[in-house]
């Protein structure tokens, strides 16, 4: 084999060898950019989302909760509010009553009027204890 030849077919040789290597060296940077794709920026890109819908649906689920809070307790406040009403019609009842009940009795009479203010006095001594239990 002439000298010119045998250098013509090295570098044939070495040109095909060095596109062989670029070729598989790229081969190989592709292969590990996907690895890392499936293996950080997948699950990296995941994880954000559910941290987003994990953001939302928690959001989601404490505006739920304080809806039924607020609701709960805007029942309470009717049902405190309606007694304290029905409280305040009562001791308005109970006040005209005894009011009709002194324009009833006459000045002078004044054991009709001791009987009445004991029994008044008795009636708001009741009335406090119940004040008191509730």
């Amino acid at each position: 084999m002439s000298q010119g030849l045998y250098e013509r077919l090295k570098l044939v040789i070495e040109k095909d060898l060095r596109i062989f290597r670029d070729d598989r060296i790229r081969a190989i940077k592709w292969q590990l950019l996907r690895e890392i794709l499936f293996m950080i920026v997948i699950p990296a890109f995941l994880v954000v989302l559910a941290y987003i819908f994990g953001g939302m649906i928690a959001s989601l689920i404490t505006s739920g909760l304080a809806a039924i809070n607020f609701a709960d307790r805007l029942q309470k406040g009717y049902t405190i509010l309606k007694s304290y009403h029905s409280d305040i019609e009562a001791i308005k009842k109970w006040y005209d009553a005894w009011v009709i009940s002194l324009k009833s009795i006459e000045l002078n009479d004044e054991e009709k009027l001791k009987c009445l203010q004991d029994e008044l006095l008795e009636s708001m001594k009741r009335i406090r204890e119940e004040t008191r239990k509730s």
